[in-house]
């Protein structure tokens, strides 16, 4: 990313033993302000290279897997599978959509391979529709034949489409008007593998642009999304993700946990971004960072000057214990701070828990059904309580429990950093 803002501390592999420095990141004010260039710039091309290399908003709606199988930004078994990941792309001329797809209310927007820096995995469109096609269902990366239809589907080359005229012909006629999805499971691909040249890639994209833009005031133009099959990437490459984001209230949550999912597993902070949707063809996005929108208990971001601790954490281990308020047998993160982390002023209580959050938060203990969002507060209450003259920061271990609500410090205080949740477990 341009314009690096801050640093955050590094992300320990525990099972190898191996720490790595955490990437650089945006503000969610800097990633807004990207996001809204790369969808007002409208070039039929960059350079040589695709339109998309540089422009518009490359994303994937998404839906956490139900028993964490894969992290979202990772490609699903079925991607892995076919080789090829589904990503929809939206841009302020006339190519937009009512909603993010597949029933989806959040999502991934990724930066465009023009603007990704080393370490991070360009992207490469293998092939792109100008709407749904189906491509769980096809062949060549999901850029093939439809394999539930008796006919043989081609690219748009194949099928020697040039113009935008040309491929109006060919989409009216699948189906008829009657049966859309029946259109969407028959039409062609503008292929761009890379057997094509840089540009014959960018006149492929630049036609699939027009075609889009052709069915941009129609019913299915407005409800159904684009489609891009990308080339799949191996599970833990460093892809590029600039966002997550959420368009209505209910979707807001999931992008919140895999916004804390993604900084525990690699230590990239990025943001939460709202991003309203076009209703119709004329009607722009909208990305914007509201109040409450990023993750509540998510390390904020730590530059490399405010760590005077080579490390704040000694060592942790997860305990029951009984609670008067929370029942019998409730897991503990019992935390025991390094000589260097129980001096520390209130400056640097953001980067120990961020050392915390990389070290310990995957673990289902941590982040579970009945997570809180209370154990950043409970860190920094057992670092500020003085109890009957005694530094609490001083005793041998703190017992953080994920069940604990989030409240105010001086609710915290007063609580003697044991927030209750507003019911009482049996």
């Amino acid at each position: 990313m341009n314009a690096l803002s801050g640093t955050l501390l590094p992300a320990c592999l525990i099972s190898l033993v191996i720490c790595t420095p955490a990437v650089s990141a945006d503000s969610c004010e800097v990633v807004v302000k990207k996001l809204q260039t790369w969808y007002q710039s409208t070039p039929s091309g960059c350079g040589s290279d695709p339109a998309v290399d540089c422009s518009g908003i490359l994303m994937r709606g998404t839906h956490r897997a139900p028993n964490g199988e894969y992290d979202v930004w990772n490609p699903s078994p079925n991607s892995e599978q076919s080789g090829g990941v589904s990503m929809s792309w939206m841009r302020s001329d006339k190519i937009g959509y009512e909603d993010p797809g597949l029933k989806a209310n959040n999502g991934i927007i990724f930066t465009p391979r023009q603007f990704v820096e080393a370490p991070q995995k360009k992207l490469d469109v293998f092939c792109a529709y100008p709407i749904d096609a189906w491509t769980d269902f096809r062949t060549e990366r999901g850029c093939g034949d439809f394999s539930q239809t008796p006919q043989i589907e081609k690219s748009c080359q194949a099928l020697g489409i040039k113009d935008v005229a040309d491929w109006k012909r060919q989409y009216d006629a699948l189906g008829g008007s009657a049966d859309r999805q029946e259109r969407h499971k028959r039409q062609c691909a503008f292929s761009m593998s890379g057997s094509q040249s840089r540009e014959g890639r960018r006149d492929a994209f630049a036609q699939f642009i027009k075609a889009r833009q052709a069915i941009a005031d129609t019913q299915e133009g407005r409800q159904v999304q684009t489609e891009l099959r990308v080339v799949s990437w191996k599970k833990g490459e460093d892809v590029p993700v600039a966002a997550f984001f959420y368009s209505n209230a209910q979707g807001k949550r999931d992008a919140q946990k895999n916004q804390f999912d993604y900084y525990q597993r690699t230590g990239n902070w990025v943001p939460v971004v709202n991003m309203g949707f076009p209703a119709n063809a004329n009607q722009k996005a909208r990305f914007a960072c509201e109040q409450g929108a990023q993750h509540r208990d998510l390390p904020r971001r730590v530059s490399a000057s405010a760590q005077s601790c080579k490390s704040y954490i000694d060592k942790a281990q997860w305990i029951q214990r009984d609670d008067p308020y929370l029942g019998k047998g409730v897991w503990s993160l019992s935390v025991t701070p390094t000589d260097c982390g129980r001096t520390i002023k209130e400056d640097q209580t953001d980067a120990m828990y961020a050392e915390l959050v990389s070290k310990y938060a995957n673990d289902p203990r941590w982040s579970g059904a009945d997570y809180g969002g209370g154990m950043r507060r409970q860190l920094v209450c057992h670092m500020a309580l003085v109890d009957n003259g005694r530094e609490v920061r001083n005793k041998g271990s703190f017992n953080l429990e994920p069940v604990r609500p989030d409240v105010s410090h001086q609710a915290s205080l007063k609580q003697g950093c044991n927030p209750y949740p507003a019911v009482r477990y049996p």
